[in-house]
């Protein structure tokens, strides 16, 4: 496989303004804007793949370094809702409902072709990011002036089928096809929150502790095979705290 790929690197920000407004205690809207971009924060500042030469026709001798690198800046489009029909006393929820849209957008990723650390030809790899749409659903088992208990279920929906190839487009007007024809995902999210609030050993605090499950299909397909992206389902646990004060 040191033929196929010996580095892979996507240094991508995702940077995400957004205004939000309360309709009503029971319902808000949120709009923003995604701007994806590359960031030598951390990585290389670009897009990188590096391979070994297999000496095939119109490849450099067999063992060659090779890589393929590009960036770009591009933007779209994310709309959200929040709904809570069920309000307590002091206009607390004891239950709610999300809804996330995430637009689809590519990226043109222009670059060069190296072999041995020496440019030879200019390139352009198009980066195709999926649109997504997040349902979520909140309720409140506890619901206490010194204690609330959170317990939260998500679905995302992303849709990969639309990544279905990364070609690179040569500047001699040849295509090195780069087949990829991922599938559609579903990402399931379970998380709980329990907040203790104003606790005795923390005077003006409200303390949290929270717990998450992830479970989410892979959008890899069998063929074309890529070293560079894991191929299986994935599972996730999650633990943390937060104060407040």
């Amino acid at each position: 496989l040191n033929t196929s790929l010996t580095l892979a690197n996507l240094p991508l920000m995702d940077i995400r303004p957004v205004i939000a407004f309360k309709v009503t205690e029971q319902l808000s809207l949120a709009a923003g804007a995604d701007v994806y971009t590359f960031t030598d924060i951390y990585g290389r500042g670009h897009a990188v793949t590096q391979f070994q030469s297999s000496g095939a026709p119109g490849l450099p001798p067999p063992g060659t370094p090779l890589e393929f690198n590009g960036k770009d800046t591009s933007v779209g489009l994310n709309l959200s809702l929040r709904y809570t029909p069920c309000l307590a006393d002091g206009n607390r929820p004891w239950c709610s409902f999300g809804f996330q849209y995430r637009s689809q957008t590519r990226l043109d990723l222009d670059g060069q072709f190296l072999a041995a650390g020496t440019a030879l030809l200019n390139t352009r790899t198009t980066f195709v990011l999926p649109q997504t749409f997040t349902f979520g659903v909140a309720v409140w088992p506890v619901l206490s002036k010194d204690h609330e208990w959170k317990v939260e279920v998500d679905l995302v929906k992303t849709d990969w089928s639309a990544f279905q190839n990364t070609d690179v487009h040569l500047s001699t007007g040849a295509v090195i096809p780069v087949p990829r024809n991922w599938t559609d995902t579903l990402t399931v999210m379970v998380g709980t929150e329990y907040k203790w609030i104003d606790p005795a050993a923390l005077v003006h605090w409200d303390v949290k502790a929270r717990a998450g499950y992830l479970y989410s299909t892979t959008p890899v397909t069998s063929q074309p095979f890529d070293p560079a992206v894991p191929d299986s389902n994935s599972h996730t646990l999650s633990v943390g705290m937060g104060f407040l004060c």
